[in-house]
């Protein structure tokens, strides 16, 4: 108990501390912030430029306009809007980009690559005559430490595709924004490609 009262008030006088530093202590006024645990294996295998950003963000000294300003006297605003150009500002505040989709624009080509991808499979799906007599063969599962059991490698030419052939997909990609009501009715955007029999059930 001794010990524990000591630990207490040992971090109690370096929170003060920190607390009374305009950049080391920035991390004392994070509100709403999700907790991220690293450990010194996940920051072993990190790449130095990574690793060097993790670090230099969590206590706001990246050279953003803002610091800029009081290291050096530049202008911190901001180049789209003239708001002054934080690291908070840059990463999730900027009206214009997020209004011309630059804070997801890389997600979304991941998006539009995935939905061609699926486009070709369906159209091919839905040249075909259904499969029913052929289902899907089960799922077999591997205990560890076992080794796969090669005789029973499910080959690409199984696909839940082939038990029909009028399937829809509903892509969020665009302006196209509309989540299926299948899944949940929600008026948040997900990333999402969505392939669905026209007369309901959803894959």
């Amino acid at each position: 108990m001794i010990v524990d009262e000591v630990k207490h008030q040992e971090e109690g006088t370096r929170r003060a501390k920190v607390v009374s530093l305009s950049i080391q202590g920035q991390w004392t006024r994070w509100d709403s912030v999700e907790k991220r645990k690293l450990s010194w294996k996940d920051l072993w295998s990190m790449e130095s430029k990574r690793l060097s950003f993790i670090i230099r963000a969590t206590y706001d000294v990246l050279p953003t306009p803002v610091n800029l300003q009081q290291w050096r006297g530049e202008d911190p605003s901001c180049a789209l809007c003239s708001k002054p150009a934080s690291l908070k500002h840059i990463l999730t505040g900027c009206k214009v980009s997020l209004t011309q989709g630059r804070y997801t624009w890389c997600h979304n080509q991941v998006l539009k690559s995935l939905a061609a991808t699926k486009e070709h499979r369906r159209t091919a799906a839905n040249t075909k005559t259904p499969s029913v007599s052929n289902p899907l063969p089960a799922v077999t599962f591997v205990r560890e430490g076992a080794r796969k059991n090669q005789s029973r490698f499910v080959t690409s030419e199984y696909s839940q595709l082939r038990t029909a052939c009028d399937w829809k997909m509903l892509v969020d990609v665009g302006q196209r924004l509309a989540f299926p009501q299948e899944i949940a009715t929600t008026t948040l955007r997900r990333a999402k490609t969505t392939l669905t029999w026209s007369s309901g059930p959803h894959l």
